[in-house]
This record gives structure tokens, C-alpha cells and sequence, in this order.
């Protein structure tokens, strides 16, 4: 579920979901597949405005499968962060 996160690819989210992966399987990290999204949003950045347009439709969906699963909104990663506080972080390093 992580890598068909990182590789933007909903359909292999969805199969995978469907086939009952783990939304809130974590990683050595303890970061889930949505800790990811952060970094398909960096890879967006170098690309032009409709190939973003659809990269952001992609990363919708795909947040919408993973949350629509069962993801526990409330997990903290093992640096005590929830998904949220990882995207704010994220957002903040944008912004600079």
C-alpha cells in the first residue's frame, strides 16, 4: 500500500484496499501510506500546471481510499506525529 502511495497509482490503492491491506500498517517509522503523500506532492512541484492538475485529482483519490478504509486518523508516527501534524510539517517546508 505504501509503495502504490509513492508510485500515485489509486488503482493499486484500491485493489490492494479491496483485497484488505492495512491502511494503518506502519513502517519502521511508523509512518502509513498517507506519510507519503508529502512527498508525491514534492515530486508534483517539477512538473507543468496540467500534470499537476492531475497529480493532485490522483493524490485526492487516493487519500479518499485510504481514509474511507478504516485509516486511524489518531496513530502518531514513532516521532508522536499524526498524519496531520506530519502534512503541517510538510506544508510549513514548502512555505520556506
Amino acid at each position: 500500500l505504501m509503495m502504490a502511495t509513492m508510485d500515485m497509482n489509486p488503482e493499486a490503492v484500491k485493489i490492494l484496499l479491496e483485497h484488505k491491506a492495512d491502511p494503518n500498517m506502519m513502517d519502521r517509522g511508523g509512518n502509513t501510506a498517507l506519510s507519503y503523500i508529502p512527498n508525491a506532492i514534492r515530486e508534483l512541484t517539477h512538473h507543468n500546471a496540467d500534470e499537476i492538475s492531475a497529480g493532485i485529482s490522483t493524490l485526492k483519490e487516493m487519500i479518499t481510499l485510504i481514509m474511507s478504509s478504516g485509516f486511524d486518523i489518531k496513530a502518531r508516527n514513532k516521532g508522536g506525529k499524526t498524519i496531520i501534524e506530519q502534512m503541517l510539517a510538510s506544508w510549513d517546508y514548502y512555505k520556506t
